[in-house]
């Protein structure tokens, strides 16, 4: 271990161990930048639908326990009803499959 003058061991132990998690970050991030070249288009538009799926899996489960709904059902309409809202702040347009799109 590297003794610095007016550090404890504790807080270059603490920056040793974020520089070791940083780099671990750096990697990870390569090695799914790398997975990501080697991947067809079809491939990473999969990919993306399974990611999205699971974020709304994870929106459904997070609202479940939040409202302690036992009808999955009023869940899934809070989750839209979030994401509208979300929309709207954000000046994202509706689907074309939408009412207020068609108008």
């Amino acid at each position: 271990m590297l003794y610095v003058a007016g550090m404890s061991d504790s807080s270059t132990e603490s920056e040793n161990a974020a520089a070791d998690l940083t780099r671990l970050q750096q990697e990870l991030l390569r090695t799914r930048i790398d997975r990501a070249r080697r991947m067809t288009e079809e491939q990473r538009l999969a990919e993306a639908f399974a990611l999205t799926d699971s974020a709304l899996v994870l929106m459904h489960e997070g609202v479940m326990a939040e409202m302690a709904a036992p009808d999955p059902v009023l869940a899934w309409l809070e989750v839209r009803r979030r994401l509208e809202r979300l929309r709207r702040v954000q000046g994202v347009a509706l689907p074309a499959s939408s009412p207020k799109a068609a108008r």
